[in-house]
Order: C-alpha cells, then structure tokens, then sequence
C-alpha cells in the first residue's frame, strides 16, 4: 500500500523510518543523540553521481538503476518513497530492490507521474544498514527507451555527526 503526499499518515511513515534509524545508529555504533544527524536522502548514498538521473535502455524487462551500491561505514538508510517529476510517459511501471543479494521488496510505482504531488510514500519503508549491499532494478513493459529517466528516491540517512553534516 501506499500513500500519494506527506498528509498525516505519510508524515507517520516518514517519523517512525526516521526515528527507527535513530535507534539503529545510536544501538550499533554506540553513541549518544547529540554525535548522530538525520537527513534527506541523496543519490550518492545509494551510489548514484550527480541527480537521480536514470539511463532506461531495457524495454520489456528489468533494467539495473542500483547497481550493488553499499551503503558508507557509519550511515544508516531509509528508503520511503519516490517522486516521479515527469508529466508526461512514464516508463519505470515497478522496483525491485535487493539488500544483501535478497529481494526485499517489490513496488509499483505506475501512475505516480498523474498523482496530485507525483510522489507515493510506501507503508513498508525499506531500511539499510551500514556497509550493506543495495541492488535496485526498475520494469520499463514499453518499447521506449530514455538516456534521463528521473525517479527521485525519498527517504532518510542517519549518520555519524561530521561525516556529511557537522551539526
């Protein structure tokens, strides 16, 4: 299941991924509330350079967006949702996500694009550990193709203060 915009149930989903990461960090490397920052997600904690810019070159199947990306020592992922900017054909209809070499969740993203935000956010948000594997696969069922196919993944990083952000 899903929800279209940060409305009540989505700001939930998004503070209980938040505050789970928090918890995670603070338990497994051991340190206080004040030595950890949460922030937004960016492509490069997923392995991605520059924008959430994606080359579809698959038709009809699976193509690799993700490919075996691990997450940084001392950084913690949520994975929550996506935005899909485009108005007009959208061509990644499902994600298949892998953590470790396991598939961990299938999402169908088709029609984001014509929602009202052209965002969903996920009732199963998806968690990575640090030093942790992340496959990610988008379904294109078109015979189209695009070299910049945005899907913009939302979500929350807690990490060691100063890694990233100082304060």
């Amino acid at each position: 299941m899903f929800y279209p915009k940060f409305d009540i149930v989505g700001l939930e989903i998004h503070k209980a991924a938040r505050l789970k990461l928090q918890e995670k960090a603070t338990k497994e490397l051991n340190l206080g509330p004040d030595d950890l920052v949460t922030r937004a997600l960016r492509p490069e904690d997923l392995g991605i350079t520059g924008r959430w810019s994606f080359n579809v070159t698959s038709t009809s199947g699976y193509h690799t967006m993700v490919d075996a990306a691990t997450v940084s020592n001392n950084r913690f992922i949520s994975i929550e949702g996506i935005f899909y900017p485009k108005s007009s054909a959208q061509l990644i209809t499902q994600l298949e996500i892998k953590r470790a070499e396991s598939i961990v969740r299938y999402w169908t993203i088709q029609g984001v694009n014509f929602l009202e935000n052209n965002m969903i956010l996920f009732d199963d948000p998806l968690t990575l550990d640090q030093n942790q594997p992340i496959t990610i696969k988008g379904y294109n069922p078109t015979t189209s193709t695009n070299t910049a196919e945005e899907v913009v993944f939302i979500g929350t990083v807690a990490e060691k203060k100063g890694i990233l952000v100082n304060d």
